[in-house]
């Protein structure tokens, strides 16, 4: 729940053309395409403020002297956690519950002592209702269209979270729609990339765009004498762009238009750390990350020197909303058509939750 390469990706052809001298001299002079303009894309993480003020609470209960929620604070010490889905009456969403259930599983390699259950004893799928007294499973999965989101880790098993309350929702958007198609277009897009990013939180990890280096380099407030620019096609729910003179809308304007449309509480909560660590109470280091020894240190949450540029935890921010624009090592790059987790993905979580010995 940003680039040289967009999220998706950008694949070069190169087209071979043989021709007479003569025709090639009728050829016009080649003019570079130019690069596809950015858009501001659909967001994951729009935290509802019930799950804000759970975060809040848990933190209270559970940091130590110093305010800090270590590492292991959030992750759990179980060797699994029982994932539920919810049973919304008169919606069958069961034939995404495998595709969720394999994706989420991609964090976890052979050897971990941990898991993740997703079915009963009789391999049923578990699910899980508004109504329950009894926490039919510790991840409570929701599918409502209201952004995607998740409590982190151990956030879950707060005092205030109720058993019939939601702990993860996957706003999965026209995939859901009509549920009797196919679940085949899950695989193509942004929806598998959210399953990832949401279980990520679900499993203790923090958005890589809390890194320090990252931090820095956002661009919150619009460039002076930026003038309203928006996206032909939009009118009716505006996206804004630069203007004509490449000025930024920055991320506080950028965000609150479509298709996000946040609110400047949901905005910082999601981009700037110290909001989110104002808000919430976690008072820990920027990032959950790996130090370059390799091991998470118990004091604390820890990051890498270096931001990890294909993290499923970073957001894709466009370079218009970037101080070093294009430039920047905040930008998202990964391989052309692939969605999968970083080698620094894997090695956060296996600072958590280490292989059997």
């Amino acid at each position: 729940m940003s680039m040289g390469l967009t999220r998706y990706g950008k694949a070069a052809l190169m087209l071979a053309v043989i021709c007479s001298p003569l025709q090639a001299r009728r050829l016009p002079a080649q003019i570079p395409a130019p690069e596809p303009e950015e858009h501001i894309p659909a967001m994951p993480d729009r935290l509802p403020p019930r799950a804000l003020e759970q975060v809040a609470a848990y933190t209270a209960e559970n940091s130590d002297g110093h305010g800090f929620v270590t590492a292991k604070n959030l992750a759990w010490s179980q060797p699994y956690v029982k994932v539920s889905f919810e049973a919304v009456p008169g919606q069958d969403l069961s034939a995404y519950y495998p595709l969720i259930e394999a994706t989420a599983k991609e964090w976890i390699p052979k050897g971990t002592r941990f898991a993740l259950s997703f079915r009963n004893d009789d391999g049923t799928y578990r699910t899980w209702t508004r109504g329950d007294q009894w926490p039919a499973g510790v991840i409570r999965v929701a599918f409502e269209h209201k952004g995607s989101w998740s409590l982190v880790g151990k956030q879950a098993i707060g005092r205030d979270v109720r058993p019939g309350e939601a702990t993860m929702n996957l706003d999965l958007g026209p995939v859901l729609k009509p549920v009797s198609g196919s679940p085949a277009p899950y695989f193509a897009g942004v929806d598998r990339l959210t399953v990832l990013h949401e279980f990520g939180h679900a499993l203790g990890l923090a958005h890589e765009h809390y890194h320090g280096q990252c931090q820095a380099d956002l661009k919150f407030d619009a460039d002076p004498g930026y003038v309203q620019t928006v996206v032909p096609g939009t009118e009716s729910a505006p996206q804004f762009k630069p203007d004509a003179q490449g000025r930024s809308p920055g991320i506080m304007r950028a965000m609150a238009g479509s298709p996000n449309f946040w609110d400047p509480r949901t905005i910082r909560l999601n981009y700037d750390w110290n909001a989110y660590s104002r808000d919430t109470g976690l008072r820990m280091e920027n990032v959950l990350r790996a130090s370059q020894g390799g091991a998470a240190q118990d004091a604390g949450f820890v990051q890498s020197s270096v931001i990890d540029r294909s993290s499923v935890m970073l957001y894709s921010i466009p370079s218009f909303l970037l101080k070093s624009g294009k430039q920047s090592q905040c930008r998202f790059v990964a391989m052309p058509g692939i969605v999968s987790l970083s080698p620094m993905d894997r090695q956060a979580f296996a600072s958590l939750y280490p292989p059997s010995e």
